[in-house]
């Protein structure tokens, strides 16, 4: 999945990814937006979906997807939480609120181990 990623200053190369690791992507929808398109933040959280797997996914379907991974991943040292991996990777002119319910999601499934998708440069 194409994500434009936000830029940080301290990110840095995701050199050996967890295996079982879920990825949960932030997007703009495909639809017509003037502040999208003119590459500035949207504000309109009508226009920003979710996805997993390719699959755009309601914050309910979302839950369900994140209950059932947590689920299958318990941590071998504290079955009461979550072994999983999580890397939430947004657009950069998503609003900060959408990846926040997606966090909200994670933590309500006692998943921990979250990496935030990020890029150092314009070029990567």
């Amino acid at each position: 999945e194409a994500v434009v990623l936000p830029i940080a200053s301290e990110a840095k190369e995701d050199k050996s990814p967890d295996p079982e690791r879920l990825v949960v992507n932030v997007v703009h929808a495909d639809l017509a937006c003037a502040a999208y398109d003119a590459q500035k933040i949207c504000r309109d959280d009508g226009h920003w979906v979710v996805k997993v797997r390719g699959k755009v996914l309601s914050f309910p379907a979302l839950a369900q997807e994140l209950y059932k991974a947590a689920l299958a991943h318990p941590d071998p040292e504290n079955p009461k939480i979550s072994g999983m991996a999580l890397m939430c990777r947004a657009d950069e002119r998503a609003p900060f609120g959408q990846v926040q319910k997606v966090l909200r999601e994670a933590a309500k499934q006692k998943i921990w181990k979250i990496e935030l998708g990020a890029k150092t440069s314009k070029a990567d």
